[in-house]
């Protein structure tokens, strides 16, 4: 049982005390004392994204949102491509690294309530021991985070495959569920519209322009 928690569910959340604790359940890692999962760097999702991608390069859409996302993943083919083989290859590098495996969350900056005076992590379904870039790689380009975060791990810096792999399996995973979501039969037309947007805004208003700026 877990106390009850009162706060909004938030993403402009006070960064500080987030960071805070996002350090301190790191901390917490060698006190668990429940076996817990641990990361096996698998792409579980690759199979199910080939085949809808296929579909998308090959089948002809009656549907307009449904042909605009047919459009959209054909104009993107080269690149998604491009995206999965990356994916792949931090996935060979990360298993015959020697990353230390901590408690980590998956999507901590989702998952934020604030009360007004106190930040809470909530929706713990997805609890993994894995490297700290499974919690960190959201803020590999927030200048604020580092100078926190070394407050309490000094010396830390992001293993930059590890980010590499956590960004790409988020695009590609994002991307996947969008695909599902716009060609499900039961969507209606409203909610393929809205699927539609929010690939736009998630995998390429804000995945996307971290990818390219990771390859710079």
């Amino acid at each position: 049982m877990f106390n009850r928690v009162e706060g909004a569910w938030i993403f402009d959340f006070p960064f500080e005390p987030y960071v805070r604790l996002l350090a301190s359940i790191h901390g917490l890692s060698d006190q668990i004392q429940t076996p817990l999962p641990r990361e096996t760097f698998e792409l579980t999702f690759m199979n199910d994204l080939l085949a809808v991608c296929e579909r998308l390069w090959t089948d002809t859409f009656a549907h307009p949102q449904e042909h605009a996302l047919a459009q959209w993943a054909s104009a993107r083919r080269s690149d998604l491509l491009r995206d999965i083989g990356i994916a792949e290859a931090a996935v060979k590098q990360l298993r015959s690294a020697d990353l230390p495996f901590i408690l980590t969350h998956g999507d901590a900056p989702g998952n934020i309530l604030y009360d007004g005076q106190q930040v809470v992590l909530v929706d713990w379904d997805t609890v993994l021991l894995a490297p700290r870039e499974r919690d960190t790689w959201f803020h590999r380009y927030d200048a604020n985070f580092l100078p926190l975060y070394r407050q309490f791990v000094p010396g830390y810096d992001f293993d930059p495959t590890a980010y590499r792999f956590y960004l790409y399996k988020r695009y590609l995973e994002d991307a996947l569920g969008f695909f599902d979501k716009v060609l499900a039969p039961t969507s209606s037309d409203a909610e393929k519209s809205h699927n539609f947007s929010e690939l736009i805004n998630d995998c390429e208003g804000w995945l996307r322009p971290l990818m390219e700026r990771e390859r710079d």
